[in-house]
């Protein structure tokens, strides 16, 4: 549908910095996903990553709502751990009028979570559980923000980026209103039985295959076992043979239940209790975050092509939420 070098008519598509109308110019293909593919482009003087949805998704007349849907329930959201969306633009395929669109969002120029860890581990570094937390709680920021207007349920180590800081890294969740589709798209169990889906719960196989709260409660606990084993969660996996912190296990554990009304229902209360697993919040010790493994110049990233272009750069992160006044962790210690 798209390849690099192809020139795409923005629309009344809008990114901040640059004219109305200005081409998008297409750099890279980054690869494809469940649902479609993403690529790197450029519009002006504005790198941007763009998901195109196969037209196997989009053609579904009441899913192709549904995103849109949800996608102008996300245009406006602005969160420092959330990659922002700027809109959508339709792609025509054929004379026939069938087309499909593409999703358009500001690229920090930093690698995924999964390309971050790759770097870390070729370094020589762990990652302990500290760390895996820090991580994880920057993204149950972001789903909080989210949450007020709908589950993500997308959360996926190549759905989170990190942007350097000097320390630990600021953590950007992407994707925000894709994950309504995920469970129609033509490649979703292919991808699930792979590993790259550890959020599809059993809730995206049964109707009305729509994400929840609890679904990114699972992707979160995803996202801390993948940090600390590099393995990704699957059904019905026992987390004992990985020798995690018991209490950080126990939280895990009910977080990955097959069914999602045994699964904690609030984002930010989980966030609460794997602070509290590993002593954040209870314990003022900083992280002793794994910094950046790679110095990277002004693009973050030496993958990055050498145009006239700058990758965007997040809103400086908040206090950490551990820094904060804590309030009580109510709950046995099974959790």
């Amino acid at each position: 549908m798209l390849a690099p070098g192809a020139i795409v008519d923005p629309e009344d598509l809008r990114v901040p910095g640059e004219r109305p109308g200005t081409p998008v110019v297409v750099l890279d293909d980054l690869g494809e996903q469940a649902h479609g593919h993403r690529f790197r482009a450029r519009q002006g003087k504005s790198l941007l990553l763009l998901t195109v949805l196969t037209p196997e998704v989009t053609m579904q007349r009441e899913v192709r709502d549904l995103l849109l849907h949800r996608l102008l329930q996300v245009t406006d959201l602005v969160h420092p751990n959330l990659l922002p969306t700027y809109g959508w633009v339709p792609l025509p395929l054929s004379e026939d009028g069938f087309d499909t669109l593409f999703v358009v969002r500001p690229d920090p120029g930093c690698p995924t979570l999964r390309q971050w860890l790759h770097e870390v581990w070729q370094a020589g570094h762990t990652l302990d559980p500290l760390n895996a937390v820090a991580i994880a709680v920057q993204v149950c920021e972001a789903l909080a923000a989210l949450h007020e207007r709908c589950a993500h349920g997308y959360v996926t180590v190549d759905n989170v980026f990190m942007y350097p800081t000097g320390g630990m890294p600021q953590a950007l969740l992407a994707a925000a209103g894709e994950g309504v589709v995920v469970p129609f798209a033509p490649g979703f169990d292919a991808f699930a039985t792979s590993g790259y889906l550890p959020m599809a719960g059993s809730e995206l196989y049964e109707p009305p295959h729509q994400p929840r709260v609890e679904t990114d409660v699972l992707g979160v606990a995803g996202l801390v076992l993948e940090i600390l084993t590099g393995r990704p969660l699957e059904p019905g996996m026992s987390l004992a043979p990985f020798g995690l912190p018991p209490r950080l296990e126990r939280i895990l554990q009910v977080a990955c239940q097959a069914s999602p009304e045994d699964r904690p229902k609030d984002i930010l209360m989980f966030s609460r209790r794997l602070q509290a697993a590993v002593g954040l919040g209870e314990d003022p010790t900083e992280p002793s975050a794994v910094l950046e493994p790679v110095h990277h110049g002004e693009h973050a990233d030496p993958r990055y092509p050498t145009v006239r272009a700058k990758p965007w750069r997040p809103p400086p992160p908040p206090a950490p939420p551990w820094t904060r006044q804590p309030g009580p962790t109510p709950g046995s210690g099974a959790w």
